[in-house]
């Protein structure tokens, strides 16, 4: 056996593992923005504000107002890059090195984006596909009844315990952090 290449192997593999293995701890300022700050992207789910936004994407503006010309998809590409964005994030997310500092906040993240996804690449989708292709109001009505129904309340409490315990985290490093109404 050559222990020569055996050692070489050993040592190669250890600066792998240790290089990984910083790639996936971050400072608690990038941890706060991958984390907590991440939070905007969701902050308005369930919110008329957000289904307005939606419809107005479907709005064409009067005669002689100089806009972009509508493609007919626009509500539906918000949504999608908005799912998109969670699905980077929470793989991300998943990638960070855990300790005693940031786990329940780690925690607390991945499982309010995990549970407003599926709501974005579900529900809000059909409702944007309804507001580009000017559907029924009935049926928009429906769709925002059932996200109120079966995410809001749930989606409130975690975002809720997220910013307290990102408020909490970011007082104890010293973070500079303006934090809206």
């Amino acid at each position: 056996m050559n222990y020569k290449m055996l050692a070489k192997g050993v040592g190669l593999f250890t600066c792998l593992a240790i290089l990984l293995t910083a790639c996936n701890t971050l400072s608690p300022d990038q941890f706060f923005q991958k984390a907590v700050l991440n939070s905007n992207m969701v902050s308005d789910f369930g919110t008329a504000q957000f289904a307005k936004m939606l419809e107005s994407y479907g709005k064409e503006y009067p005669a002689g107002v100089q806009a972009p010309p509508k493609k007919g998809d626009e509500a539906q590409e918000a949504v999608k890059n908005k799912a998109l964005y969670l699905e980077k994030v929470i793989k991300e997310l998943k990638t960070v090195s855990e300790n005693d500092d940031n786990r329940e906040i780690k925690k607390l993240a991945l499982e309010l984006y995990e549970f407003t996804l599926p709501a974005y690449q579900n529900e809000y989708a059909a409702y944007a596909k309804l507001c580009d292709t000017k559907g029924a109001d009935d049926a928009k009505v429906a769709i925002l009844k059932t996200i109120d129904e079966k995410y809001t309340g749930r989606f409130e409490v975690l975002f809720t315990q997220l910013m307290e315990k990102g408020k909490v985290y970011a007082a104890k490093h010293n973070l500079k952090v303006t934090w809206g109404n």
